[in-house]
């Protein structure tokens, strides 16, 4: 009989690939969705805002961006 063991190799999750190239990018990983309603015609849309956190292990670009604007902030005084 055959038997040689299978290895069945699984592949990347869809989150994880989302995830490196929004930090391969420098774009939010946690972005959140907010509704914006043109006055004028009444239509909906979606947009992406950054998350904004602050701690690297949580969105990593986000962390970079508010750390950059700090070290500006008390470089400017």
């Amino acid at each position: 009989m055959n038997d040689i063991p299978v290895i069945k190799l699984r592949g990347p999750l869809s989150a994880d690939v989302i995830t490196a190239a929004a930090e391969q990018h420098g774009v939010c990983v946690r972005p959140f969705t907010m509704e914006v309603t043109d006055n004028t015609t009444g239509a909906v849309r979606y947009i992406g805002v950054p998350c904004g956190s602050t701690v690297e292990s949580v969105c990593g670009p986000c962390a970079k961006k508010a750390k950059a604007l700090r070290m500006v902030q008390c470089r400017e005084g």
